[in-house]
This record gives structure tokens, C-alpha cells and sequence, in this order.
């Protein structure tokens, strides 16, 4: 089982940062968001909206196109059972932790589910792709990319934290 930490989340509308502050107890900040599809490619920059600070910007060319060599390798990662069973279900079922401090004394786990129409998995190319973050505590880390997933048609449900 996997379980994914909710961390620096930002939306670019002030109705869904405070759906998922005050309903789902989500650290939501509100964003200003720019994506650009160009040709084979998407250009795209996000920025805090309340200090206009970069969180994120970046360039991915040939994103609907996907790599067999990263798809061979995430298959030897999963197995070939779990990736069947992944093709065959409706949706992915990911469990999300909450944040301490927003509604939520403690930390509660919430159960979430994707569905895109359109995957496409590709090893990071510098030549290729570029991927910033701004003065953020994720620029500290020393972050490099290894995969990046392009996903059209995508969906997504949150369900309140238990």
C-alpha cells in the first residue's frame, strides 16, 4: 500500500482553495496559473497569488508522446500482475494524509481516485524539458527530474479526510 502526503497544494481559484481549506482540510494556497499548449509541447508557470513568488514553471516537448523504454522500466518496477490489474481498473485509488494544523488536530488519511484518458510516461530529457521551482521550500532539496507524465482527460475525486 502507498499513501501520498498532501503538501503545498495551490489552486488558481479562490472557490476551490477554500472548498478544499474548509471541507477537506487541504493546505490550499491560491495560485496564478499559466499552461500553454504549442505545438508538440506545453509551456506553463505558476506563482503564489498572494506574493506573486514562482512556485513552479517549466517546458515539456513531445508530451503525448510515450517512451517504451520508461514504460518497460515502470513495468519491472509494479510486475506484470499489478500493471494488468492498474490497465484493467476504472480508476487509481490513492490514499492522501492530510496536513496537521488547517481543520485537523491530527492527521486523517482520505481516499482518492483518478482516471485519465490520456497517459504518456517519458524519461526527463534536459535537452528536451525544463523544470524550475521558484524560491520554495522544494527549490532547497536539490530536486532532479527523472520521469515526466502527461496525462489529458485526467479526473480527479477527493472524498473527506477519515
Amino acid at each position: 500500500d502507498m499513501q501520498m502526503l498532501c503538501h503545498g497544494l495551490y489552486n488558481n481559484t479562490a472557490e476551490v482553495v477554500a472548498y478544499n481549506r474548509e471541507l477537506l482540510s487541504l493546505n490550499a494556497r491560491l495560485s496564478d496559473s499559466h499552461i500553454e499548449c504549442a505545438g508538440n509541447g506545453v509551456e506553463f508557470s505558476f506563482r503564489d497569488a498572494a506574493t506573486n513568488q514562482p512556485i513552479l514553471e517549466g517546458t515539456v516537448r513531445d508530451v503525448e508522446r510515450p517512451s517504451m523504454k520508461a514504460g518497460f522500466d515502470m513495468l519491472g518496477q509494479l510486475g506484470l500482475g499489478e500493471t494488468f490489474k492498474m490497465a484493467r481498473a476504472p480508476w487509481v485509488t490513492m490514499e492522501i494524509v492530510n496536513p496537521l494544523g488547517v481543520k485537523l488536530a491530527q492527521n486523517r488519511v482520505a481516499r482518492s481516485y483518478t482516471k485519465n484518458d490520456v497517459n504518456a510516461i517519458q524519461y526527463f530529457n534536459p535537452q528536451a524539458h525544463t523544470l524550475r521551482f521558484g524560491d520554495t521550500p522544494y527549490a532547497q532539496l536539490g530536486f532532479e527530474p527523472t520521469c515526466i507524465q502527461f496525462m489529458d482527460g485526467f479526473k480527479f475525486v477527493y472524498l473527506n479526510p477519515e
